[in-house]
């Protein structure tokens, strides 16, 4: 299992997961990515997944994504883009990114234009750059069984994300 973490990149904050699926006898690879701008997350999560695949401990027709948030995201994207992937589990992810980031111009100001500042703009400025990390762009090409785990009270990847992921 690839474990892929949130927005700040920190795995440490996903170890009470990555212990308990490799005690039940999972290989479990926690990754990070290399920037914040989210557009090499799913390169490096597919690397995460060949550098699995490529462990003699691991059936590489068995391979799995779990992601928390950001790491959600990119769980659900590399499922569409690479048949390796078996099943994915999404914790919390924000499945369509131009609402999120609107969210939290309300929410969190401060995050909001670290966002925007990060995509290069607005959504009317950068409607592309918003289209390709949003995982609901990618709903159709999903081909393996998804978990997708929310909260009701979720307002950074509120329900209404995971129904219009569904």
């Amino acid at each position: 299992m690839l474990l892929c973490p949130g927005r700040f990149r920190d795995i440490d904050g996903l170890a009470f997961l990555s212990r308990a699926l490799a005690a039940r006898g999972h290989v479990v690879l926690a990754t990070t990515y290399r920037g914040m701008d989210f557009f090499t997350d799913d390169a490096d999560a597919l690397a995460g997944l060949d550098y699995l695949a490529g462990l003699r401990e691991v059936d590489p027709a068995r391979l799995a994504i779990v992601g928390h948030s950001r790491g959600g995201m990119a769980a659900l994207r590399c499922a569409a883009k690479d048949g390796r992937v078996r099943s994915v589990v999404a914790l919390a992810p924000p499945t369509e990114f131009s609402s999120y980031v609107r969210a939290m111009e309300h929410l969190s100001p401060q995050r909001y234009r670290g966002m925007v500042a990060s995509m290069g703009g607005t959504e009317d400025a950068e409607p592309a750059r918003y289209a390709e990390i949003s995982a609901l762009g990618y709903a159709d090409r999903i081909r393996v069984p998804v978990l997708l785990v929310c909260g009701t009270q979720d307002l950074h990847a509120p329900l209404e994300h995971a129904q219009w992921m569904y």
